[in-house]
């Protein structure tokens, strides 16, 4: 009883501009109003015993802590399920998986564990991974690498067609254009065919001017194939250049490429 009462006066004296304005009997309702409401204390009993938490409450305060638990031992599985992708520890990977690691977690430069295996040539863990449900679409906190990029930049054709069979947002042109630097015409001609020319339309056909330009006969006719679509402006500038520097059957598919672009 003195602990509730010591209590009911600390409270009275933290609201003065509140209960200041009301009568005696008045401030004593208001504070035994608040204690029921904020501590469940229910003050029409004589003995002002807490009701404690009910039924719903303890239910909630579970359910929030057992999510609380799981996430964090996720992300701590998921730590750990970075480390063996990057040791390439092919017997610690599918236990971790198993068990619910975080698949998205990321490293201080912002690659997940897909992107590590890409960017390694690991091709049975970036399977493993893939399988498991991690996201091929992922990038990098600026936004311009994903796994596809780092296998392309590495030279890792094999997980590249892994993740192009998959892919949908990676399959851009950023992607076509490391292919292409890298003259990887086998990545070339699927990139074109999952549609990434027409992503950046502009940028491609400066590319492939570019391509002409330095007389990459087999490289251009990997451009030109598919789903591309280039300006008939476009092909007249190439096929000026491709004369210096293309084989003569490349310099005739430009120019047919031309007329029919001009129907």
């Amino acid at each position: 009883m003195q602990f509730k009462l010591m209590l009911m006066l600390s409270i009275a004296a933290m609201i003065p501009g509140y209960v200041g304005a009301l009568t005696f009997e008045e401030e004593g309702g208001a504070i035994m109003s608040m204690l029921s409401s904020l501590n469940r204390v229910d003050l029409s009993k004589s003995d002002w015993k807490s009701t404690g938490p009910t039924a719903e409450d303890i239910r909630a305060g579970n359910e929030a802590a057992a999510k609380s638990s799981s996430f964090f031992a996720k992300r701590d599985l998921g730590g750990k399920l970075k480390d063996a992708v990057e040791k390439g520890s092919i017997k610690d990977i599918k236990p971790l998986i198993d068990a619910g690691a975080e698949l998205e977690i990321t490293d201080y430069w912002g690659m997940t564990p897909l992107m590590t295996a890409a960017q390694k040539g690991y091709v049975e863990i970036a399977n493993m991974l893939v399988t498991a449900g991690a996201n091929i679409d992922a990038f990098t906190p600026e936004g311009s690498r994903t796994a596809l990029v780092y296998a392309i930049d590495k030279g890792h054709t094999e997980i590249a067609k892994l993740l192009i069979a998959k892919a949908k947002a990676s399959c851009n042109f950023k992607a076509l254009a490391s292919a292409i630097d890298k003259g990887n015409t086998e990545i070339v001609k699927l990139l074109v065919a999952k549609g990434a020319a027409q992503k950046n339309q502009n940028e491609f056909e400066r590319l492939f001017l570019s391509v002409v330009q330095r007389g990459d006969n087999q490289m251009v006719k990997t451009l030109m194939s598919g789903e591309t679509s280039i300006d008939g402006f476009t092909l007249k500038i190439a096929s000026m250049s491709a004369r210096s520097t293309c084989s003569p059957e490349v310099v005739k598919a430009i120019e047919d490429l031309q007329k029919k672009s001009s129907k």
